[in-house]
């Protein structure tokens, strides 16, 4: 008989796995709700799933909504497809983290307490990328841990790819993985394996810039579609940027609002800012001078050279401002394995206080619920589509109607009221108001929209299927009524 693995190894792995996936299914307890990213992964996985990508990407690389698309010839609906391709990424998060949380003492609460960060429930069911391009850090970190081996560095080559693959930001993965081979290429050269070393590493590189040139070949661009300028290019705006991504703490904790308080633009907010980013930083040189176990300093080096990426990416192109708790995520592990393993030592009590602060967070956030101000109640029209749709309809909804995509089977159209077009191809037309709070109340329809459904109705060509004063449903009258 082939003998099982002992379940009591990975027992600190199921158990922060399943916490982390309790407090995410309790956080999303009334149903999807997608953001303007996770609305067009969501899309594109449906895409996929009857097509091949035309590029490496667009505004996005294609890799999660491929995986979707993947999982979706297999018979999943797209938006459970890519939660399955994030809960991956959690269970690569949790398996690895284990790896190096063992080695230390309370360990295996502390990599609860990692899981149960609330920037983690966020993006398990929110179609979002951080979270494979946190589990291809995180194993690009593992594999440099240990490169006196020839499959750690294919292993490392490969999670840079996948890191790119996720994200335009994994691009960071492929600076760190150059730099960490011209630093160990003495020790390497002495081991005998410098050569396979850089062969993976060039490998990948070419790999990556075939990608990029696909793109430029397809869409005239090499990150896939035309970006806007910087809106603060060069050194001058570094200072800012850095204070910005002092404040991802403070957000992956669910307690951004203190940046709106004390002002992110004000002095006071960029000093605050500025010296948690500096703390971060110093965190990282201090695991890499003086690492209580040798795999500290892979975990430090991605990190850092994470953070300063990404401050270098947003003073130079259209990305998203670093005070978003999201943009911590991908280094949440290696910085919080670091922190967890240089202060253990030393300060054990600081170590446990701030691993309850965190698992605290986490289960606040989940009481608290997901803000549902993200967009709009689009519940009451889903079973009225799911009872008329055919297999090649179309929906057209507006921008806050997005969480319709992740109930629906058929593809959905983003419309406009001064684009808008009559199409009989497109048989649905849903429109839900802006909520105005975290609650979800909703305000009022738009007038735009509240009056041109009214005419469509008034010249016979739709009927209402919902008319409330926060959603409206329209059918096209070429399709037959039900009897």
């Amino acid at each position: 008989m082939i003998p099982l693995p002992d379940p009591r190894r990975y027992r600190a792995v199921i158990i922060a796995w399943l916490v982390a996936v309790g407090l995410a299914a309790l956080l999303y307890r009334q149903g999807p709700l997608l953001t303007f990213d996770g609305y067009y992964y969501c899309e594109f996985a449906k895409l996929y799933t009857t097509s091949w990508p035309q590029a490496f990407g667009n505004h996005w690389p294609c890799g999660y909504p491929l995986l979707g698309g993947l999982l979706g010839r297999l018979g999943l609906p797209a938006y459970e497809a890519l939660c399955l391709v994030s809960l991956l990424a959690l269970t690569v998060l949790v398996l690895l983290g284990n790896r190096f949380a063992k080695d230390l003492p309370h360990g295996a609460f502390a990599l609860s307490c990692l899981a149960a960060a609330p920037v983690v429930g966020v993006q398990l069911f929110g179609n979002l990328t951080e979270l494979p391009l946190a589990a291809a850090l995180l194993g690009l970190a593992t594999a440099l841990a240990v490169d006196r081996s020839r499959a750690a560095w294919w292993s490392a080559a490969a999670c840079a790819l996948l890191a790119l693959s996720f994200r335009y930001a994994g691009v960071i993965a492929y600076a760190a993985l150059w730099i960490w081979l011209f630093l160990h290429a003495r020790r390497l050269r002495e081991g005998g394996i410098l050569g396979s070393a850089v062969i993976a590493v060039v490998c990948s590189t070419l790999m990556a810039a075939g990608l990029l040139l696909w793109n430029l070949r397809a869409t005239g661009y090499l990150s896939g579609a035309s970006r806007d300028a910087a809106e603060n290019l060069g050194l001058v705006a570094w200072p800012s940027h850095v204070a910005d991504l002092g404040w991802t703490p403070f957000s992956a904790l669910m307690l951004g609002g203190l940046r709106d308080l004390v002002g992110g633009k004000s002095s006071i907010g960029q000093l605050m800012g500025s010296l948690s980013s500096l703390t971060l930083a110093g965190l990282c040189l201090w695991a890499w001078a003086k690492p209580r176990f040798p795999w500290v300093r892979a975990l430090a080096f991605v990190a850092f050279f994470y953070g300063t990426g990404m401050t270098v990416l947003r003073s130079v192109g259209t990305f998203d401002p670093l005070y978003n708790g999201r943009m911590l995520l991908p280094a949440l592990f290696p910085l919080g394995l670091a922190a967890c393993a240089q202060f253990s030592g030393r300060w054990p009590r600081l170590v446990a206080g701030t691993c309850v602060l965190v698992l605290a967070a986490g289960v606040a956030s989940t009481a608290r619920g997901l803000s549902r101000e993200i967009a709009g109640d689009v519940r009451g029209a889903v079973p009225l589509l799911l009872g008329r749709l055919r297999a090649g309809d179309r929906v057209q909804i507006n921008d806050q109607a997005f969480s319709v995509a992740a109930y629906l089977p058929q593809r959905t159209i983003r419309t406009w009221p001064e684009s808008w077009r009559e199409d009989e191809a497109q048989r649905f037309l849903v429109i839900a108001a802006k909520p105005v709070d975290r609650c979800g109340t909703s305000g009022p329809l738009p007038v735009v929209w509240k009056t041109r459904a009214e005419q469509l109705v008034a010249r016979g060509t739709h009927r209402w299927l919902l008319h409330t004063p926060s959603l409206m449903v329209l059918e096209h009258n070429a399709g037959p009524f039900p009897h």
